[in-house]
């Protein structure tokens, strides 16, 4: 699990994705980074991700809005899952400070779940 902030986000744009829906905040730990995803779940979603656009109606560190579709995940996650593998590594909940989606995103890479 990987916390993601503007870059990340527009990478996925495009991308039709599938993410479990915690019933609360999941922590995170940043060196190293890593998470535990013990709490209860709500349910798995689909969503493909459409837009990620810089918010400039809220404070000055808000991360960008994100536009999706949700999809139905009987259909949409019912395959082999893959890991969103190049997402970037953030040093903190605030570093890089990366509020902006960049113009021109680095592809994802999606490497199989174990």
């Amino acid at each position: 699990m990987r916390p993601l902030r503007a870059t990340g986000l527009a990478m996925l744009v495009g991308a039709v994705v599938c993410a479990v829906v915690y019933d609360s905040d999941v922590s995170v730990n940043y060196s190293p980074i890593e998470a535990s995803l013990k709490g209860a779940t709500l349910g798995i979603v689909g969503l493909e991700v459409l837009a990620v656009t810089e918010r400039r109606d809220g404070s000055s560190s808000d991360l960008p809005r994100v536009t999706v579709r949700v999809l139905d995940p009987a259909t949409t996650c019912d395959a082999s899952l893959a890991l969103f593998s190049n997402a970037p590594v953030p040093s903190s909940s605030s570093e890089p400070f990366d509020i902006a989606p960049p113009a021109v995103a680095t592809p994802p890479r999606f490497t199989e779940a174990p």
